[in-house]
């Protein structure tokens, strides 16, 4: 058996894209809406790793329907054959024993769940991602990414956010029921 190429390995490096393909082979195709329901996570980060796997030519862009004044984008797998090969070298069964076995890997659905109800908190408290962003000593750029899901934050900014909205990651997880 050969080695699984780069594309491959950068696509299967996040347990988000992999829970995305798996969902593809269960259910033929989606838009990236019912994906961020079937896996529990906000949408902007399933788009953002939609993105990735089409750009990375794991998915293909299959139609455009309008809905509620937007057009929804639905997705399906490139080659079944060839996501299946790829899941089963890295150790995964290519579809889930059960509907659950769809989610991310527990940590990140946990880290995702945080980050949310942070930035949730955020807005309620009427702080602008800006002036959160000073007031941490990052960019407003780098607070977004983490927001959105496109990056992964480091534990010591998780917690420093926590500490500026006046709460601890403790109380945050047993918020979003981690």
């Amino acid at each position: 058996m050969s080695p699984l190429d780069q594309r491959w390995i950068k696509t299967l490096s996040h347990p988000s894209r992999i829970a995305i393909l798996r969902h593809l082979l269960a259910d033929g195709d989606a838009t990236p809406g019912t994906l961020a329901a079937a896996l529990g996570l906000p949408l902007a980060t399933v788009s953002y790793h939609v993105r990735r796997l089409h750009d990375a030519q794991q998915i293909t862009l299959v139609r455009e329907t309008p809905q509620r004044g937007a057009v929804a984008h639905h997705y399906r797998l490139r080659s079944r054959e060839a996501t299946t090969d790829a899941l089963r070298r890295i150790g995964l069964p290519a579809a889930p024993a059960r509907a659950t076995d769809l989610e991310p890997s527990d940590p990140w659905q946990k880290i995702n769940r945080a980050i949310g109800e942070l930035r949730r908190r955020r807005e309620a408290q009427g702080i602008s991602r800006d002036a959160l962003a000073r007031s941490l000593r990052i960019k407003p750029s780098h607070l977004a990414n983490i927001e959105r899901g496109e990056t992964d934050p480091r534990s010591t900014v998780l917690i420093s956010i926590a500490h500026e909205l006046g709460t601890s990651l403790g109380e945050i997880f047993t918020v979003t029921g981690s």
